[in-house]
């Protein structure tokens, strides 16, 4: 029975291999806009019938694992009646923009269309794929120079939030031009290593493909030939994204609902269709992104590529209710011992300004009926309130200053618009700035005594070469 089977499937093989078969698949669903499907195979494809057969016989390879290893000479996609030109001058590929027309013109590997545009089987559509891409532009994938990303990816509004909802405008991110990585921190690097076992696909002699393969480069004679007829797939994608943009909630939260995590439900967004937002406002502190202010504020941890596990290091948490904490004495395992004393004081003076200025928005919202542009500021000032408080300042100290100013704005705007006497703008003090004193020293009325710290740390955080 095995061998009928087998016969039957060779003496099909040639009506495939020639295009005598019928059409592949015409029209159908998601062909409708494909010309190529109204071809037949061998409208495109080169085959020497004989030998395919023979090697169907020979190594039992079904057509269909054949389809995307048979040649297409360069001739059949530019000759009259097709593609003499080459196809469009210009092109836009998901979030790519490239000249197509002469695209790989100067590579040192000769290209022919069949490269990138390929299909898996029989009748399904030709698509352009984008591993081929990266075989080649290998050297622009490199994390170290992260101006590099831009060079392909020119358009960047395909991406347009977070894993908690929080909308991410990238062309209008300050940090974006050289910064992807700090969010796209882990992509395929493409393996230009070919498997000897593609080469089998095609190659029956192995004596003879050792032979030719060994300190050659084959591309020459492999230009009819799909790049990922040899070359692995997937050389190109994001693996994994920071955890400040994208929330891996078992990382956490170990155990919930009395159900221990697993590979099936521990990602953000299967958690978000009952937990929408979770720490939302914790991205919005870390990120810089906050509504109603233009352009974004990064915190000087996420620039520098910190996660949130850097900090919040506690680890199987299984009450999702508990915050994993990140006590002062975490910070001792990268920074020097003074710094737990710094993020105290940040504490500190920043709770001091929250309650100074929700003791005003509770008098605006008090007293202030009307009119809707009044209360308009009031509302916005308790958006604003709400991301400071559960964002949380230590998380984005300068940003959660300047919320905490513009709260007090808003307040006196709505006095104003509702024709009433404001009430004293709140004592908040210094604005904190990296690099000078109101940075660290952020407690209210804190006196700057140089002698608190030692001569090491006032170097460092003013970043002074240390002595010799």
């Amino acid at each position: 029975m095995g061998r009928l089977i087998l016969l039957i499937s060779v003496l099909s093989l040639p009506a495939i291999l020639t295009g005598c078969a019928p059409s592949p698949q015409p029209a159908g669903a998601g062909h409708t806009n494909d010309p190529h499907a109204q071809l037949t195979c061998a409208s495109c494809h080169e085959y020497t019938l004989a030998n395919q057969t023979q090697r169907a016989v020979d190594r039992l390879v079904s057509p269909d694992s054949m389809s995307r290893h048979a040649p297409v000479p360069l001739e059949t996609c530019t000759s009259a009646g097709c593609h003499p030109d080459r196809g469009p001058r210009e092109v836009e590929f998901r979030s790519l923009s490239f000249e197509h027309r002469q695209h790989g013109g100067d590579s040192v590997v000769a290209m022919g269309c069949v490269g990138c545009h390929t299909h898996d089987r029989g009748g399904e559509p030709l698509i352009a794929a984008l591993d081929p891409c990266s075989l080649c532009h290998l050297g622009d994938q490199s994390a170290g120079n992260q101006g590099e990303c831009r060079q392909c990816h020119t358009s960047l509004d395909h991406v347009s939030a977070t894993s908690q909802g929080l909308s991410v405008p990238h062309r209008d991110l300050p940090w974006v031009d050289g910064g992807c990585v700090r969010c796209h921190y882990d992509v395929t690097r493409a393996r230009l290593e070919v498997a000897v076992t593609s080469c089998r696909m095609c190659h029956t002699d192995e004596d003879e493909m050792v032979a030719r393969g060994i300190g050659e480069d084959l591309h020459g004679s492999h230009v009819s030939v799909g790049c990922l007829s040899c070359h692995e797939g997937e050389a190109h994608r994001i693996r994994a994204m920071s955890s400040v943009v994208q929330l891996v909630c078992a990382q956490c939260h170990q155990e919930v609902h009395r159900v221990e995590t697993s590979p099936e439900w521990p990602e953000a967004n299967l958690c978000n269709e009952c937990h929408q937002g979770a720490h939302l406002e914790q991205q919005e502190m870390v990120l810089g992104l906050v509504p109603q202010l233009a352009g974004a504020t990064p915190s000087v941890k996420f620039q520098a590529g910190l996660t949130c596990a850097s900090c919040h290091q506690s680890s199987l948490n299984t009450d999702p209710t508990v915050p994993v904490g990140a006590p002062p004495a975490g910070c001792q395992g990268c920074h020097l011992d003074e710094y737990a004393t710094v993020l105290v004081w940040w504490q500190e003076g920043a709770q001091v300004r929250i309650d100074r200025v929700k003791t005003v928005l509770a008098s605006g919202t008090g007293q202030i009926e009307g009119p809707p542009e009044a209360l308009s500021r009031l509302d916005s000032a308790a958006v604003l309130m709400n991301i400071v408080e559960k964002g949380r300042p230590e998380h984005n100290l300068v940003l959660a200053h300047r919320l905490l100013v513009r709260i007090s704005a808003l307040v006196t705007e709505a006095y104003v618009r509702a024709g009433r006497t404001p009430p004293p703008q709140p004592v908040l003090g210094r604005e904190p700035s990296d690099g000078l004193c109101s940075y660290c020293h952020y407690r209210s009325n804190d006196p700057w005594l140089f002698e608190q710290m030692s001569g090491a740390f006032h170097r460092q955080a003013l970043s002074i070469p240390p002595r010799r």
